[in-house]
């Protein structure tokens, strides 16, 4: 019995080193602000995975050649805040992304640090250099202006909407509206680079995304001034609004980026 319960121990750190090395090659998405112009960066854990970043992108020029830089640029997350019964609490992120914890219905304060790793225990081995590529180019400019702006303008299907098509103005938009963009995209099973994704509740559109990579998304968690437009990691978003989701989440490929 011992050696069995000694098996399963060892096949689930195999598992779980499997399941983190196959989700690791983008580690973090992070938004400089440099003196001219702000930046969009990922990072990777090494130059073979920072070559590939071009690939997931519609013009591989746009992304530039890898650099050299040191680990600690991307420091984890290590807190969140969320707002119970009006207050402000912190939480240790290991707590927050624990299978059982429960969210309270409602639009947390944060899980808005979805920018950086998210957790330093998953990426103790990192070696001390690591490699960022620039992708600025590679995003909507009407996307990385806005990024980590505390605002109230717009929702959730309004940014979704702007990625593809950024003339509309950055305003509240219903679920009309966005079906009705909708129907002129093609629903698809496995998202890329640009795709629009839907929590459904009862039929109709709750939240909406972008999908950008690795289980990566752009989003506006909500309508209030304590939901920033930020990329974030897809299970954070996804732990926001699971108390509403009643189908299965769809992606939508709305033509060329």
């Amino acid at each position: 019995m011992k050696n069995l319960i000694s098996i399963k121990h060892i096949l689930s750190l195999f598992i779980l080193i499997v399941s983190l090395k196959s989700n690791a090659d983008l580690l973090s998405i992070q938004t400089k602000i440099d003196t001219d112009s702000k930046k969009t960066f990922f990072y990777f854990p090494n130059i073979d995975e920072a070559l590939k970043a071009s690939g997931i992108f519609p013009s591989p020029s746009c992304a530039k050649v890898p650099i050299s830089t040191p680990t600690k640029e991307i420091e984890p997350v290590r807190f969140v805040t969320l707002e119970r019964g009006g207050q402000p609490i912190s939480l240790p992120l290991e707590e927050v992304l624990a299978p059982g914890f429960n969210i309270i219905p409602g639009y947390p304060q944060a899980l808005q640090e979805g920018n950086k790793l998210e957790s330093i225990t998953q990426y103790f081995s990192l070696p001390d250099i690591i490699f960022k590529v620039d992708v600025t180019e590679c995003i909507p400019k009407n996307i990385t202006d806005n990024l980590y702006q505390y605002t109230t303008r717009g929702n959730c299907f309004n940014a979704a909407v702007r990625f593809h098509a950024p003339e509309e103005p950055m305003e509240s938009m219903d679920q009309e509206v966005l079906v009705e963009f909708l129907k002129n995209c093609e629903e698809v099973t496995k998202p890329q680079f640009g795709d629009i994704g839907v929590f459904i509740l009862m039929g109709k559109p709750e939240h909406a995304f972008v999908y950008i990579k690795d289980n990566w998304v752009f989003t506006k968690n909500g309508e209030t001034s304590k939901a920033p437009y930020q990329f974030q990691r897809f299970h954070l978003t996804e732990k926001i609004y699971t108390p509403w989701i009643t189908e299965k989440m769809r992606f939508y490929r709305c033509g060329k980026i």
